[in-house]
């Protein structure tokens, strides 16, 4: 997730187990607009477990904590369509992401 349009980043001090309240209110604005217009918005909250991310974690269980803060920022939007996985292979190499994608979204359903 790069910057928004007032050049808030998505987390605090690239932590994206603390995510930036701005961003995030951004973030709520943009949904609730999308929803009073009957708008459905696929998220993308794969970027964490992605393995070229700036915010790259690399075990479940922060993995699970990224995606329980987002989970839970945004559980009170009911037109959202929750994606996972952007466009690289969960299984590449000796690398499996798997572990980490199942986690972030154990915690996004979570929260």
């Amino acid at each position: 997730m790069p910057a928004n349009v007032a050049g808030e980043a998505p987390f605090l001090d690239d932590d994206p187990t603390r995510l930036n309240p701005k961003f995030f209110d951004h973030v709520d604005k943009v949904l609730g607009l999308a929803e009073d217009l009957g708008l459905y918005v696929c998220l993308g909250v794969g970027e964490v477990v992605r393995p070229d991310s700036k915010w790259r974690v690399t075990v479940p269980e922060k993995a699970y904590t990224c995606g329980w803060v987002v989970g839970h920022r945004l559980r009170h939007r009911h037109n959202l369509i929750w994606n996972g996985g952007h466009d690289w292979h969960a299984v590449l190499k000796d690398v499996d992401d798997r572990p980490l994608i199942r986690a972030m979204a154990e915690g996004v359903a979570d929260g």
